[in-house]
Parts: C-alpha cells; sequence; structure tokens
C-alpha cells in the first residue's frame, strides 16, 4: 500500500511539475521562490534576495521553485489530490468517485508507515499487525490505475490548450 500511495504521489507530482511553471501569478503566490525559506512557505522578499539568482532567466528560476516545493510535498488525502489537480487547471470531476477508495488507501498507508502497522486489537490469538485483505489491495490498486486514466486525458486536453495558447 505505501508503494501505491507513492506512485500516486509521484503521478500528481509529476502533473503539477509540468502545469505549475505556466500557471498563473496567482496560483505560483502559493510556492515559495528557491532557497528563501526552508518552511516551505511562500514569503515576501526583497529585491536582493535574487542575487543569488542573478543569470538565471525567469522561466528557469519559477521551474526549479516549483520543484523544490514539489519535492517537499505530500498528497495525505483526497482534498490534497484535488487542490494540486485544481491548481493544475485540470478537471477533478473526472477522479472524484476514486476518492472513498483513495481516501481508505491513504489511511492504511497511514497507519502502515505512522503505526508499525499495529493491530489495535489486543489480547489472545490477536495478530500483532493488522490484517490486510487481498481485495482491499486490488481495490486500492484499482483505483490509482484508475486516477491515471481518469486524468491523462484531461491532462492532453489540458497540454493541448496551453500549447495553442503559447503559439498565439
Amino acid at each position: 500500500m505505501v508503494f501505491a500511495h507513492a506512485t500516486l504521489e509521484d503521478f500528481i507530482r509529476s502533473i503539477c511539475a509540468y502545469f505549475l511553471p505556466q500557471a498563473d501569478g496567482s496560483v505560483l503566490d502559493d510556492i515559495p521562490l528557491v532557497g528563501l525559506t526552508s518552511a516551505g512557505r511562500p514569503e515576501k522578499f526583497l529585491l536582493g534576495r535574487l542575487a543569488a539568482h542573478r543569470g538565471k532567466p525567469v522561466d528557469e528560476l519559477i521551474r526549479i521553485s516549483v520543484r523544490t516545493y514539489l519535492d517537499r510535498s505530500t498528497f495525505n488525502s483526497t482534498q490534497d489530490i484535488a487542490a494540486a489537480i485544481k491548481r493544475c487547471g485540470l478537471d477533478v470531476w473526472t477522479i472524484e468517485k476514486l476518492f472513498p477508495r483513495l481516501d481508505q488507501l491513504t489511511k492504511r498507508r497511514h497507519q502502515i508507515v505512522h503505526r508499525a502497522d499495529k493491530s489495535r486489537k489486543s489480547g489472545a490469538g490477536k495478530q500483532h499487525a493488522e490484517s490486510l485483505s487481498p481485495v482491499d489491495v486490488k481495490i486500492w490498486l484499482g483505483a490509482v490505475r484508475d486516477v491515471f486514466r481518469g486524468l491523462w486525458g484531461n491532462v492532453l486536453v489540458r497540454q493541448k490548450e496551453l500549447h495553442s495558447q503559447s503559439s498565439v
């Protein structure tokens, strides 16, 4: 489950890495300029802070800032996933029906990673780790696959829109 969730996160990050550098300023305002903060939050800065970036084209600086931001980003809920998709200019409705299954996957991943998958049940005959149903695994893997399928067409349409805008 951890790998399925990591794959989903990587897919969302890849989409964001492609679309966010081309986003409007209002979207980019939520992303810190690379090298300014270790907290990962955007902050105002004086012009002198740009001196460290002399010689870099603005587009490159935006791409590097977005990539650095994404390297620290996680998607621990369907709300996080939906927000990222919307920031990229994509339609969330294409995958909303998958959110209940993705929420289950995310909760189970959290249980495994942060709680060592310890069972909450104790006593004689109880396992130390939570049981994991092969049916649940199949459902969660199918949900991740369906996110890819649901978003891919949307990505291609958005990519075409951006390309036609830049050609004008």
